[in-house]
């Protein structure tokens, strides 16, 4: 008898110890105390288990932050370590912002661009990103049709936040993120001197798009080496985490170097320049079959299987959602490299791509590279001078183009 008085005071001790937090989140720890709430001091509620919501890995993050209160405009790209600084400082705004937003109402790129005048704060993404699919990111929810937008503008308007959302078209929502509170955190960020081209008092940058956010002084990216990352041993544990067999009869490698997996229903092919090329044809392959076609599964299912494949080969890089396209029953996403907060072009197109046929993943390309960033810097050509000789109505943003060599050149993108 006294050895279970003694094992009930010590699990009693053990259970007022436990935060309640642990307990509401823990399913049978809740529903096993639950009824013996009283006998702890507790109230039922204390220990009723309440789902949490799981956080979702962002497929892509910005590529520029700029921020604009009454002194100036402050702005962060071409710098991860910057621009991830600026994003945790400011995300939560913006997931605020899209969690209390009300429905979207159409508005227009030049009530857009005077409102990008005034005070507020820009994101700018590498992708059209579905605005529910940016909440959930952002731990927030979007209710309701969202529309996709690269451009994600909190303007601090009239004692109020009004949300645009920039992309193939533009739409405003009213939110109910407190204006002061904003205003509050743009007013700790000191104006560096950016500004948009439409800012410009002059006539130097006329023929560049309006948007372009250029820098006062010169722009400087971290030279970059790049490597193919293709081994024996990477082929095989590449194989066996995407579920082939890397010691079957069912696979060979030719004279050049590739290696060719082969099912029923599906292909894995290896080549030794990086490129890994995946079909499948089943309809009801576990590895390849998403639970529903929702635009956040795809995107999450598609980030996920990359993952998989570049797990240990990005080096200095990230690969970020480039592009997400729907016609019908079939979404591509596509994803790209990016170094230091510039994106890398490839000869090929897009560094990586992936189609979905009725939530069935049946198509799968991936170029394998290693990049490394050097602490020698490349100084690009003057922005005024750039203005001058890139094709009109050009956005002037960095970019490093890889043409399969050893280094990557670095320049403006036109």
């Amino acid at each position: 008898m006294l050895i279970a008085l003694l094992v009930v005071a010590i699990l009693t001790l053990t259970i007022l110890a436990l935060p309640s937090r642990i307990v509401r989140q823990t399913p049978w720890l809740a529903a096993a105390l639950k009824p013996f709430a009283p006998l702890f001091g507790m109230q039922e509620a204390d220990l009723t288990y309440q789902q949490t919501a799981v956080s979702v890995p962002d497929a892509a993050q910005p590529l520029a932050i700029t921020v604009k209160n009454a002194a100036g405009r402050c702005s962060y790209q071409y710098d991860f370590t910057a621009l991830d600084a600026a994003y945790e400082s400011l995300g939560s705004a913006l997931g605020q912002a899209l969690d209390t937003a009300a429905a979207p109402e159409e508005s227009t790129l030049a009530k857009l661009y005077a409102a990008m005048t005034g005070e507020g704060v820009l994101f700018e993404y590498p992708a059209e990103i579905p605005a529910d699919v940016l909440a959930s990111w952002l731990d927030a929810q979007m209710d309701g049709e969202a529309p996709q937008a690269d451009v994600y503008f909190l303007s601090i308007q009239d004692g109020s936040v009004r949300l645009y959302l920039a992309g193939t078209a533009c739409y405003v929502c009213d939110t109910t993120l407190s204006a002061d509170t904003l205003a509050q955190l743009l007013d700790t960020f000191r104006p560096d001197g950016s500004f948009f081209a439409m800012e410009d008092s002059g006539t130097r940058y006329d023929r560049l798009d309006r948007c372009s956010l250029l820098p006062t002084g010169s722009v400087t990216v971290p030279a970059v080496s790049a490597a193919d990352p293709v081994t024996t041993q990477l082929v095989t544990s590449m194989a066996s985490k995407l579920g082939f067999n890397p010691y079957g009869d069912a696979s060979y490698t030719d004279t050049a170097g590739t290696t060719y997996f082969t099912e029923t229903s599906s292909t894995l092919t290896i080549a030794q320049d990086g490129t890994v090329t995946l079909h499948n044809s089943s309809q009801t392959d576990k590895r390849f079959l998403l639970p529903s076609g929702g635009a956040g599964e795809i995107i999450e299912a598609a980030r996920s299987l990359l993952s998989e494949i570049t797990s240990d080969t990005l080096g200095n890089a990230r690969l970020y959602l480039s592009s997400y396209q729907q016609a019908q029953d079939t979404v591509v996403c596509t994803f790209d490299y990016v170094v230091s907060g510039v994106p890398v072009a490839q000869q090929s197109g897009p560094a990586a791509s992936f189609t979905f046929a009725c939530s069935v993943l049946t198509e799968a390309s991936v170029l394998l590279r290693t990049y490394s960033a050097a602490s020698e810097q490349l100084t690009l050509m003057p922005a005024a001078q750039a203005a001058v000789i890139v094709p009109e109505g050009t956005k002037l943003t960095a970019v490093y183009a890889d043409r399969g060599e050893d280094t990557l050149s670095a320049g403006w993108k036109s």
